[in-house]
């Protein structure tokens, strides 16, 4: 048998600093973006590895950044759901501590 607990004010926190990485991440992810379509519209540099370079940068690690940033995203309104759920279900305290065995 194992036990899971439940609470609220340290899930709060957990998913605030979650929250404050993201936002970082994310702000830092804007610069990246223009950083990269910068680097891909850059008509200086030309040649065989200049394209192989900018088809790298523009084929797979701007998708990826995207992929990363809606990933988070998601993340954020999962953790939203997570807390409103709990909240309107269970229970409204933000100080609620649910234990039970499994």
């Amino acid at each position: 048998m194992g036990n899971i607990e439940w609470n609220t004010s340290k899930v709060i926190a957990y998913f605030e600093a979650c929250r404050e990485h993201y936002e970082k991440f994310l702000a830092m992810s804007d610069s990246l973006m223009k950083a990269f379509e910068a680097f891909v519209n850059d008509d200086t540099h030309t040649g065989e590895e200049a394209d192989n370079s900018k088809g790298f940068v523009k084929d797979r690690q701007i998708p990826l950044l995207i992929d990363i940033t809606d990933d988070i995203q998601q993340l954020e309104t999962l953790q939203d759901e997570i807390m409103s759920s709990f909240i309107s279900d269970v229970d409204n305290s933000p100080n609620a501590i649910i234990r039970t065995e499994y």
